[in-house]
C-alpha cells in the first residue's frame, strides 16, 4: 500500500488537457493575471502557466515537443520564450536581424507547427481616429528551431499570394495552424489599409507551393472581429477570442460563423494551438478507478 500511494497522489494531481493556449497583456484581463501564460481548456476554464517576465506580448505560439512558448514584444522586435522544464524565461534574438523588415514590429499573429515559427509582423499605427492608417502586415515569416526550441535555426518568409483586390494581409487579428492537417487560418481586418475594410477569416494550405490566401468569409464589416486564434488539437476546433468580449467562442473552419461559445475570466492579447500528442497528459477515470480498486484491495489483505 504504501507503494500505491504515491501512484494514487500522481494520478490525482495531473493537470487536465490544455486545448489552447493565451497570454495576456496588461489591462482588460478580467480576473485572469495580466503578463501571464494560461492553459485553456475547451469549456473556457484556464490555468496559469508562467508569466511573460514583465514583457507586453504579442505573436503568441507554443512549441509542443520543446513545451516552450513564444512571445514577442508588442512594440518592438524580439523574440523570447518561457521554457516550462527550467520555469525560465529567455530571449531568443532581435528578429530584426534575422531579416525582418525593417519598421515592422511583434504586434500580429503567430503559431508553431512541424518544427517552424510563423508569424505576422506589422508596420505600426499612423495617426489616430479617425485619420489612422492601422496596423499593416504583408507578409508570414517563418523561423526554424532547433529541438530543444531555444535557438533559431533558419529564418524565410512564407510568400504568400494575397487574393485578388488585397493590398496586404491586413491588422491582425491572430493566425493558428490545423496541426493535423497543415491549414493556416488567419483573421485580420484592414487588408485594403483602412479602418472601414472590415474584418475577415481566411487560410492558406502550407502545402501549396503558391501560398494562396484563401478567403473563408467576411466576419463584420468593421475591425471588432479581427480574430485572436487558437486551434485545439484534442477536439479538432477552431476557438477564438474577441478584446473585451469575455467569450470563447467555437468558429467553423468552413463559414468563419460563430457556432458556440463560453465565458471565459478574461480576454487574452493572443492565442496559440495544440499538437498531438499533448504534453499535458489528464488521467482517465478507468486508471483513477483501477488504482482505487486495487488500494482496496490491498487494505483488505492486511
Amino acid at each position: 500500500m504504501k507503494q500505491l500511494l504515491p501512484l494514487l497522489l500522481a494520478a490525482s494531481t495531473l493537470t487536465t488537457q490544455a486545448n489552447t493556449f493565451g497570454v495576456t497583456g496588461n489591462t482588460g484581463n478580467g480576473s485572469l493575471d495580466p503578463l501571464a501564460i494560461y492553459h485553456i481548456n475547451s469549456n473556457a476554464t484556464v490555468a496559469k502557466v508562467g508569466t511573460t517576465n514583465g514583457i507586453l506580448p504579442n505573436s503568441f505560439a507554443y512549441n509542443n515537443n520543446a513545451d516552450v512558448y513564444y512571445y514577442g514584444e508588442h512594440g518592438g522586435t524580439n523574440l523570447y520564450a518561457f521554457d516550462v522544464a527550467t520555469s525560465n524565461n529567455f530571449l531568443i534574438a532581435d528578429l530584426a536581424s534575422y531579416g525582418m523588415a525593417t519598421g515592422q514590429k511583434l504586434s500580429g499573429g503567430a503559431d508553431f507547427y512541424n518544427g517552424t515559427y510563423y508569424y505576422t509582423p506589422e508596420t505600426p499605427q499612423v495617426g489616430s481616429y479617425p485619420n489612422v492608417t492601422p496596423q499593416q502586415a504583408s507578409e508570414i515569416y517563418t523561423a526554424t528551431f532547433s529541438p530543444n526550441g531555444l535557438t533559431i535555426v533558419s529564418h524565410d518568409t512564407l510568400n504568400v499570394t494575397l487574393p485578388n483586390g488585397w493590398s496586404s494581409l491586413g491588422d491582425f487579428g491572430d493566425i493558428a495552424v490545423d496541426t493535423q492537417r497543415g491549414i493556416l487560418y488567419g483573421a485580420s481586418s484592414a487588408i485594403h489599409g483602412g479602418i472601414n475594410d472590415g474584418s475577415w477569416l481566411w487560410k492558406i494550405d502550407l502545402a501549396d507551393p503558391n501560398k494562396q490566401v484563401q478567403v473563408i468569409a467576411q466576419t463584420s464589416t468593421d475591425n471588432t472581429k479581427a480574430y485572436q486564434l487558437g486551434y485545439d488539437a484534442i477536439e479538432d476546433k477552431l476557438f477564438a477570442n474577441s478584446w473585451q468580449s469575455g467569450k470563447y467562442t467555437v468558429i467553423n473552419k468552413n463559414t468563419g460563423a460563430e457556432e458556440s461559445s463560453n465565458p471565459i475570466a478574461g480576454d487574452f492579447y493572443d492565442l496559440a494551438s495544440s499538437a498531438l500528442p499533448d504534453n499535458v497528459p489528464e488521467p482517465s477515470s478507468t486508471l483513477l478507478l483501477a488504482l482505487a480498486f486495487t488500494s482496496t484491495i490491498l487494505r483488505r489483505k492486511r
